[in-house]
Order: structure tokens, then sequence, then C-alpha cells
């Protein structure tokens, strides 16, 4: 080796980083060493050299995951109840069993637990660092692994986008001679794949990292996986309602997503329970991390679970990992009153409201239907009027009582088409999307048959052609009765 490149590692491996926060125990020493080892970039060029490297074709890659593995280690320095290092050391994941989503996750933790393993060592915490050579020969290792995770996972991703071939032929595939010849283009294009894949996946957890400060995200780790998942901003009532989330994984990476084969990860011991309702403080990198492995945990072990991510400071993340519940009836009806609409002006609204149109937020209708049924008794009794001029004339005190009858009627009239005589009942009522109405008793009607029917979309109650539709807001309105049952 280098006596030059040698130094550097020693150097690196003896001391410790003064920018992390210490435990003062002595068993943390390997992962100080590592964490400063990570950081510097000439430790993998010197591993390259000597081990004869000097073409890695994804370096910028191999480097990426590792400055990944260093944030992870640096949480799991500053964890004072090993919580964090518990959720990760009982993840078992197995490459060709895992959706793409999880390959980055996977050689992070990977790498994450075999250092962790080393550090936990009781030997090797007393005797190993008496030599110096054995300082260096634990990082090449670990970097000899990362190299082999990672050209597993790029060989993984080779077998994804030819559905031809199979994890038992490919080796013999890839050394043969025809595919030896053209294989530094294979690998340049099963590596832009790999990164390309990656690059889904990390826009996808960015996606739920809340952006601003003291800002909380809401996200749903369902059981039928990642496509199924649900994320939302504000609240975690709005998980629950259709028109207020956005799935985790956006429909174009489900092409190539699994269903995990819940038996080969029968052996992975770990109660959920004893996660719940922990806090986590990380970094953005470990805060990706935990969200793959509530996703993963939640698809293996058959729990649709939920966690609260909220940004702080410093661009540090708090979590929170829970049981997933369904929101409320309750919960649900005081969430939409609370949906105040500003502005009705560009809105589409129909305003007669129920079935039969028994209600209207138009006064105008109100009138007219008070006229119509005014015009209706009129004319029965003009209908009597003349039956009784015809065929009893001699009743004339009947006839004058019709007739006062009549004019009592017309009286009426005047009366309800005089605007002070219009008493609306105010109210709260909440907009669909389709323009129709609902009053706080069809609001629960709605909640039972739409809400709790997950994930069927569901249709207007008024008028079912008007296909799939959800709730805009509320607003106040003065409503008017127009049903004949008034009468």
């Amino acid at each position: 080796m280098c006596p030059h490149m040698f130094s550097i590692i020693l150097v690196l491996f003896s001391v410790q980083a003064s920018s992390l926060p210490k435990n003062d125990s002595f068993e943390d020493s390997i992962l100080i060493k590592f964490i400063d080892a990570l950081q510097d970039e000439k430790t993998i060029d010197s591993w390259m050299k000597d081990t004869q490297r000097d073409d890695l074709y994804f370096y910028d890659l191999f480097k990426g995951i590792t400055s990944k593995i260093r944030d992870v280690l640096v949480c799991i320095h500053t964890d004072k109840f090993d919580v964090f290092k518990s959720l990760i050391m009982k993840a078992n994941m197995i490459l060709d069993k895992i959706s793409y989503p999880y390959y980055e996750t996977f050689n992070i933790i990977e790498s994450v637990k075999r250092i962790v393993l080393i550090n936990d060592d009781q030997n090797l915490k007393n005797d190993a660092f008496d030599t110096e050579n054995l300082l260096t020969d634990i990082l090449y290792k670990e970097y000899d692994s990362i190299y082999d995770n990672l050209e597993s996972t790029i060989n993984q991703v080779g077998l994804i986008l030819d559905s031809k071939k199979t994890s038992e032929n490919y080796e013999g595939l890839k050394n043969s001679d025809h595919c030896q010849k053209f294989k530094p283009k294979l690998n340049d294009q099963n590596l832009s794949s790999t990164i390309n894949f990656m690059e889904l996946s990390d826009k996808m957890i960015e996606d739920i990292l809340p952006v601003d400060n003291n800002t909380n995200s809401y996200v749903e780790a369902h059981v039928g996986g990642l496509k199924r998942s649900r994320r939302c901003v504000g609240s975690d009532i709005q998980l629950f309602i259709r028109e207020r989330y956005n799935l985790v994984c956006p429909k174009n990476m489900w092409q190539y997503l699994k269903i995990f084969d819940s038996f080969l990860y029968d052996l992975i011991e770990i109660d959920l329970k004893n996660y719940f309702g922990k806090t986590f403080v990380c970094n953005k990198t470990t805060a990706k991390v935990l969200s793959m492995l509530f996703h993963f945990y939640s698809e293996v072990k058959k729990r649709n679970t939920k966690y609260e991510i909220i940004k702080k400071e410093n661009n540090e993340y708090q979590i929170k990992w829970t049981l997933s519940k369904k929101a409320s009836k309750k919960a649900f009806e005081d969430f939409w009153m609370k949906q105040e609409i500003q502005d009705l002006s560009n809105l589409k609204i129909i305003h007669k409201i129920g079935s039969y149109g028994l209600y209207s937020t138009l006064r105008s209708d109100y009138l007219d239907f008070r006229q119509e049924v005014v015009n209706l008794h009129l004319k029965s009794v003009e209908e009597r009027i003349n039956d009784a001029e015809d065929e009893i004339k001699d009743l004339e005190t009947k006839l004058n009582s019709l007739r006062d009858e009549k004019k009592q009627l017309l009286d009426d009239k005047m009366k309800l088409l005089n605007e002070n005589d219009i008493k609306p009942v105010k109210t709260k009522l909440f907009l669909l999307s389709c323009g129709h109405q609902l009053r706080f008793e069809d609001l629960t009607k709605f909640y039972y048959k739409g809400y709790t029917k997950y994930p069927k979309s569901f249709k207007c109650p008024f008028a079912w052609w008007c296909g799939p539709v959800y709730i805009v807001g509320c607003y106040d309105a003065d409503l008017y009765k127009i049903g004949s049952e008034i009468w």
C-alpha cells in the first residue's frame, strides 16, 4: 500500500470528529472512526487504487451511497435510546424480493448493519485498534461489501428490465464470450437505469418531506404497498379524504413494483408497538431511510401504519410513527365545517337541494314555487265558483263564501310576493364538485356511503350521472323550503 495513502486513512481513523455530538461510552469509538473516514473521498480513492478498481464505472453512485451511510451513522451515534439502531438492525431486506424504490435503502442499511455489528463486537472494541493495519483492513472490507451490494443492485436492475432473464441463468449469461464483448455497454445501460430508478425513488420520498419549517406532513404506509400509500400536508384526517391526499408512489413508477412474499419475512422478529409513539429527530437522509423502513415494515407485517414528519430548524426532521386508523365521522364533519369557501363567483352551483328539489338557495325559486301553488288553488276555486253558479244559483250564501275565499287567496298571494314576508333559514351548505350541495344531515350519509368504502369513488347522491364527485368546501347560505310538504 502507498505509505502516503495509508497515513491518510490512519489519521482519519484515529481522530474523532469534533463536530459530532459525543456519547461518553468507548463503545462508539469505531462508529466515530467510520463516520470520520466516510467523510473523506480520499479513502475511497486509496481503496480503489490498492484494490485495483481504478476503473470503477459507478464511482459517483458509490460515493453518493457512502455519504448517505455516514449520515445514518451520525444519527445512530447520537440516538441515546438505540431505537433507530434497533429498527435498522431488524430490517432484513432481500434484494431480489424487494421493489426498486427500496434499492437505495437496502444498500444503505446493509452497510450500516455491518458497521454497527463491528462496533458492538466486544473483542474488536478491546483489541482491534492495537494494530495499524487492522484499521485500514476494516474500512477496505466495508468498501468491498458496499461495492458488491451496488454491483448486485445494478445487475438486479438488468434483470428487471429484461424479463426473459432469470437470476439462475444470469450469472452464466453475463460471463459468456458474447456478453463479455459488450460488457462495458451493458454496464453503462444498467447503471443508467439504476441511477434513474434511484432518482425516481428519491423524488418520491422528497415529495413526502415538508418544505417549510414547523410544517406537518402525514403519510399512511399501507399494507398494500407503496402504490396504495397516501400522503398529505396539514392534518392527518386528510389522509382519508380523497380530494385532499396524494399517492406516495405516482403511477409512472408502478410498472416494476413487486408485492412482497410475506412468508419470506416471517423470520423478521419485530414488535411494531415497541416503536409506535417514539420521536425520531434526524437529518434528511435518515428521515428518508426511516420513511422507507416504515413502508417496508407495514407491508411485510400487514399493518396499516401512519407517520408524521415535521421539519425543524437546521434542516432536521422530527418523525413519529403510529398505527393508522380511519377518521371518525365526527372528525370528518369537523374538518369540512372548517373548509370555508371564500369566493363562490367562479364555482358551479345547482341551487335546488335534495333528491326532489325540496330546498333552494335562491329566493326566486321560493317565490316561483309559492306563486305556482297559489295559482293552483285559485284555479280550483274558479272551477268551484263556476259549478256553483251553474248548479246552485239559489245558494247565495255558499257563493259569497267562495268569493271571500278567493279574495283571501289573492291577498295571501300579494303577501307572499312581498320580500319582507320571506324568512329563510340560516345554515351552512357543502358544495360538491358537480355543483350540487349537501346539508349537514346529508354530510353524514355522504360519509357512510363514500368515505367508509375506500377505495371506491362515489357519485353525486342527487344525480348519479354526474360521475365521481368530491366536496369543494362549505359556505353560509339562506335556505328556502320549496317542497310540497310545507303546505
